[in-house]
Parts: C-alpha cells; structure tokens; sequence
C-alpha cells in the first residue's frame, strides 16, 4: 500500500473518531475561546493611560556647598515628574530660603556701614543686656511664714509648718497645670512680670483650672513636689493630709490662697525691679522704633518680615512641592487630568510639614544641653537573628530619633538616610598621597563642625534677646507695635536655625576610617551595615608609596552595600515597559544613598591636590527628559502572562491527543495497523496534521478575537 494512501487512511480514521466524538471537539476549540474572551473583557476595562513628557528638576551636589545640596536632597528627594523643563531655578527664586538669607546678608552690610544704626543697634543690646539681668535676679521660689489662721480651711500647724518651712515655687503655682492658660510653661521672668502686671489691673482675676484636675495633677502628676520643698520624713503625712483629708473644693481654695498670698510678698520684696524691667522695656520699644525709622529711610526691609510663620514645604523649598504627598494639608481628591496635576504641584502650599510642631521640637531640643548623654537601644537583624544594641548618645540626637520615628513616612526616610548621617566611610591604602585626598574631603565635616559652632554662638545672643521681647509684647505692651508685630515671624527663623543646626550636629562627622587591607574593609563595612553605620568604602587602584609623585589618572572604586546601588549585571529590565525611571529610591539609588555625592567629593579633592586650586563651580546632575508616554497595564501584564495563558490554550488538545496515542498502544491498535502494513513514520505524521489543523483553526479564530478586541 502507498505511503499517500497510508496517510489518507489514518487521517481517515483519526477524523471519523473526532466526528463521533464531538463533544470534545467542541469543548477543544471552546476551551481557549474562553480564556481569550476574558482577556477581551479585561481589554475593554479602559487600562490605558496617557501621561505628558516627564522632566525632572537638577540635583545639587556637595559641591555647590552644603546647604544647597541638603536642600535639594530634601524638596527633590521624591524626584518628581513634570510636563516640561523649568527655564529657572526655583531654589533661586526671590521666594526662595537661601535668597532670603543672601538679602538679609546685604542688609546687614549696609546696617554695618551706618554709624547712626550702628550706634541705635549697640543701645539696643546694652539696654537688652541690662534687662537680662535682672531676669537672674528671682529663682521663682518665695519664702514666708504663715499659720493656719492664713486660711480658711481647718489644716494642723504641723502641717502649715512643714509646707511653709522650705521656700514654695511661686512659679510653679503660675503654670497651666494650676492656672487656666494656653501656654504650657512660663518662666520664671514671665510669672514675675504677670504677677505685677495683674497688680497694676483693677477687677482682674485670675482663671483657674477644675477641683478634680488641680487634685489629679497636685496629688498624682508630681506637682507637689514642684511646688513645696516638705522633708522627707514628713512628706507622706503631709501629702495624705492635703490629698485625701481636704476635698478637691478645699485644696483648690488652699492652693488659691497660697498664691494669692505668695503674690502678695512677691510684690513687695519685687516691686523696684519690676519696675526697673518697665522703664527698661520702655526704652528698648522706642530704640526700636528709632532704629526702624532708621531702616525705613535706608529702604532696607528685612526678609523675614514678609516671611512664613511655621516651618513648612515653603520655608525650606521655597515653594516647592516635591513632598506635599506626605504633608498633612495635602489630601484633596486626585485630578485625572495629569497636566493640570502637574501644574498644581508647583503652586500648592500647605502650612505644616508631616503634621510636627517643629516649633515645639526647637524647644524641647534647647531643654537638654549640649553634652548632656542618654541611653538609646535600638533592634537590629531580622527574624531569628535580631539583636538588641545600647549605646550612648547626645539626648537631643535621640529626640530627632523619637520624633521622626513617630511619623510613618518619616521613619522610613530616616531609614533611608540613616546610613548617610551616622555612616563610617573606609578607604584603603594608606599613605601621604591618598590620605591627603581623604583629608581635602573632610575639610566638607570640619567646615559642618565650625557651622554648628557658629549657629550655636548665634543662638545664645538672639535667644535671650528674642525672650526679652517677648515678654515685653505680652506683658507690658500691646501687640500693635512694630517689634510685637514681627516677633512671631523671627520665632520661625530662630526655631528653624536651631533645628538645622542641631540636626548637622547629630550626623556624623568623624567619618574617614583608614583600613590596613582590602579585605579587613569589607569585612568591618558588613558588620557595620548591620547596624546602619556604615556608608561605603574607598579602593584607590593605583600602587603607588609615599616616595612616588601622584598619578595624574588615579582610578578608584566605591563600594556600598547591594541595597544601596544599582545591580551591574543587569543593565536592561527583565520585561520592558514605557515608563520613565522616577521611582524614588529604587530608580535614584546613586542619589538617595550619596554615592555620587561621595563620588563628586573625591573628584573634586583629587583636582585640587592637581592643580592647588579649589574649582569655583558647582555640579548638577539631571536625569534624561522622558517623551511623552502610554502606560497600557494589559501590555505590560499580558507580556508576561502570554505564554502561560498559550499554553492554558492548548494544554486540553493536547492531552486528549496523548490519551488518544496512549490508547491505541494500549489496545493494539498501533501493532496491528503496522502488520498491516503501516508505517512509524506516517503514523506519527499523521497525528501531527491532525494537532496543526485544530490549533490552526483555534488560532485563527484568536487572531480575529484580538484584531476586534484591538
């Protein structure tokens, strides 16, 4: 028998089985005309987006000086897409923080050069200077001798005796826990002024907190002690007598008393220095008014005085935005249109940043001192492998740590940039040439540690200042004069300067760590990476010593751990989609984690030691604009899923046809075709037409599915 007719006999049969068996057949080309038909449904789900050109704003690096490049690592650490590329620089604008500083530089050289304020100035701070120390003068405490006739409750004489044997803070009995205020903590110098103040009013009286609330804080909080000074051996009984033999009615008015009482001995003793303190206030309000005549007729306006209130997106990015997803005024509904998205992003402002007090957090920095240590114990690893570290550290550095901690999006940032505050950097070899560029790169902290130095010496001279005035608008002079006006606005430099300068003082600046081999670098960078204190490591290439010249073409490597920089095995996506690389910090990990930064600091240093000369420009870097782009969320999913949902497709064909071959070689059928004369080949060849033309026609039939869909 023929091959050809062969063929056309078991092609014959293969059919005639299919015909008698047409459920299945239908169930064959059904099968994948479901799946696919569900994809057309999920197409006609309106997947596609269409997004404008992407344009991201430079990046300053440490070589356009410190300041600027924090900035710009702060408001551009989102790296943020726009429509189009900005022709200025919003860093540089007349709105902007660092301007403001370089006009209120230029004021104070003109202020300098003018002999008139110049001398209103030195009056100024002699007079403020004279009030200063009158502020030392009371301690807030008052001692007097009372018996229990003072009072109208029925209290022992012992216990009058104990309470009343020791100074009583008077200051303490003027604070918010007693007396009904908004402000949380007076001092001493402002309990001091009220009390004379209220003296100087008729019909006033004061507003008390409740009966249970004075009880709750007196008894339980503490305020008793902040307030009597009792010897130990009687102050249980003292404490039981006041806290549970009187009712909250009886202590309230007993502590009235004592204050009213206090008060009264105050302004006797007191009365010649607080009126010292007006007639001081007095004048410094018209040297003041004085001295702004003065500027008014100079034309010099301060910067601050138009300036923001609180510490906000606006007052450290000058108007920018790149982070307003995260602030608290930054809810509103998200427009569709993403032009007109885009556009807002460069103008809306919002009046705090991450829903902080941040001038709340200036003073609770100032109520430690600057060498003062805490304990701080912090978890590292992960799993089974956790361990908990304690170590000692400036106690303002770790109410940085407690505050950022307590936002989400901020103890994540802090994670990120932890590394970058407290990170060690290791460099290997050691000798007078490369130890002289690791010295010309720290020259970057020392300058920090000068600036810290600086700010502080600046703090202690503008904060009592700023107290004196303060005090002066409250209590003696309505809030309608021109310093009593600005105050609030200089309150936010003050706040933001100590903020800034305590947050560079808690960073590192002891940084360059000098290893002996490359391999004692690596291993000391990963175990310091255990605990987030390492940054990177330096490995310069070239083998030179201390007798051999520096090499004009020096090579070196940084090395930072896996998660901080970009896999260079890699260089292409696994599946390609149209999307520009915006994503902060996995497409900005050579910014994020200050790998160019260091980069640049090392180029730099390396010219210098070249040509003596330090390079009077700064580097930007700024990230290939992106055309305007699709972004089809089926393509992007289907061009991984595609292969699976094929082989989902055919997979029921094809078992039926391996079931079909399986069972004629499990009745015989196949030997018997061969006695009677079949051949291996055609058998085989013949299955194979018969699987081609079902999935041809299945394919087919997808193909017009996908071409309508489409």
């Amino acid at each position: 028998m023929g091959t050809y007719r062969q063929i056309r006999l078991v092609l014959w049969k293969n059919f005639t089985i299919r015909r008698r068996r047409w459920p299945r057949v239908i169930f064959e080309f059904i099968w994948p005309l479901f799946l696919f038909l569900i994809l057309m449904w999920v197409r006609t789900r309106n997947l596609t987006s269409y997004y404008d050109a992407c344009h991201n704003d430079p990046k300053y690096l440490g070589s356009t000086g410190f300041l600027p490049a924090l900035q710009s690592y702060i408001c551009r650490y989102n790296n943020t897409c726009y429509n189009q590329s900005k022709t200025t620089d919003e860093f540089n604008d007349e709105t902007s923080f660092w301007n403001v500083i370089i006009n209120l530089s230029e004021s104070l050289s003109i202020i300098l050069k003018d002999d008139e304020i110049f001398s209103n100035i030195s009056e100024l701070f002699s007079q403020v200077n004279s009030l200063i120390s009158l502020t030392n003068v009371w301690n807030g405490s008052i001692c007097a001798n009372e018996s229990m006739n003072d009072f109208n409750q029925t209290i022992p004489t012992v216990i009058i005796t104990d309470l009343f044997a020791n100074p009583i803070s008077l200051s303490n009995l003027h604070q918010f826990w007693f007396m009904n205020k908004t402000q949380n903590s007076l001092s001493n110098l402002e309990v001091a002024s009220e009390i004379y103040y209220v003296s100087r009013q008729r019909n006033f009286s004061y507003s008390y907190q409740t009966e249970i609330d004075i009880q709750q804080s007196f008894c339980i909080n503490g305020e008793f002690n902040r307030t009597f000074s009792v010897n130990q051996i009687q102050i249980n009984e003292t404490i039981n007598f006041l806290c549970y033999n009187l009712s909250a009615i009886d202590l309230k008015s007993f502590l009235i008393s004592v204050q009213e009482q206090l008060d009264q001995i105050f302004l006797i003793d007191m009365t010649s220095i607080m009126e010292s303190f007006v007639v001081g206030g007095s004048k410094i309000v018209n040297t003041t008014q004085t001295l702004r005549n003065r500027l008014e007729i100079l034309n010099i306006n301060f910067p601050f005085e138009e300036y923001y209130s609180n510490i906000s997106l606006n007052t450290i990015c000058g108007g920018r935005n790149d982070l307003s997803q995260y602030s608290n005024q930054n809810q509103s509904a998200k427009t569709t249109n993403k032009q007109t998205q885009n556009d807002q992003t460069r103008t809306t402002t919002d009046e705090s940043l991450f829903g902080i007090d941040w001038n709340n957090l200036a003073i609770d920095l100032l109520s430690f001192d600057e060498s003062e240590m805490c304990e701080q114990s912090y978890i590292t690893g992960s799993g089974s492998t956790t361990q908990t570290i304690t170590v000692s550290r400036s106690c303002r550095c770790i109410l940085f740590d407690d505050v950022l901690y307590s936002n989400p999006i901020l103890k994540q940032f802090l994670t990120i940039v932890r590394p970058i505050l407290y990170g060690k950097i290791y460099y290997h070899p050691s000798n007078i040439h490369y130890d002289n560029i690791i010295k010309q790169i720290n020259h970057t902290f020392e300058s920090l540690d000068e600036f810290v130095r600086l700010f502080r010496q600046m703090r202690l001279i503008i904060q009592p200042t700023y107290n004196i005035f303060h005090i002066i608008c409250n209590i003696f002079f309505d809030n309608s004069s021109f310093i009593c006006e600005q105050l609030p606005k200089y309150k936010t430099s003050i706040n933001f300067l100590t903020i800034l300068t305590e947050f560079i003082a808690c960073s590192e600046l002891n940084r360059f760590i000098a290893m002996n081999t490359e391999l004692d670098m690596i291993r000391e960078g990963q175990d310091k990476s255990q605990t987030n204190n390492f940054l990177a490591s330096i490995k310069f290439m070239n083998d030179i010593t201390n007798n051999d010249s520096l090499p004009k073409h020096i090579q070196f490597k940084i090395r930072m751990t896996l998660d901080q920089v970009d896999n260079t095995f890699q260089t292409e996506d696994r599946y390609f989609s149209y999307a520009p690389r915006a994503r902060a910090p996995s497409s900005t990990k050579y910014h994020t984690y200050a790998f160019i930064y260091l980069q640049n600091a090392i180029e730099r240093a390396i010219i210098y030691l070249h040509t003596g000369k330090n390079v009077a420009y700064g580097v930007q870097t700024q990230q290939m604009p992106y055309p305007c782009w699709i972004n089809d969320k089926f393509v992007n999913s289907i061009n991984r899923m595609l292969p699976l949902i094929m082989v989902l497709s055919w997979i029921f064909t094809v078992s039926m046809n391996v079931k079909d071959i399986v069972c004629e070689k499990e009745k015989r059928l196949k030997e018997i075709m061969k006695i009677m004369g079949l051949q291996d080949s055609v058998h085989w060849f013949t299955w194979f037409i018969l699987c081609t033309t079902i999935m041809i026609l299945t394919a087919f039939i997808l193909v017009l599915l996908l071409k309508v869909s489409l």
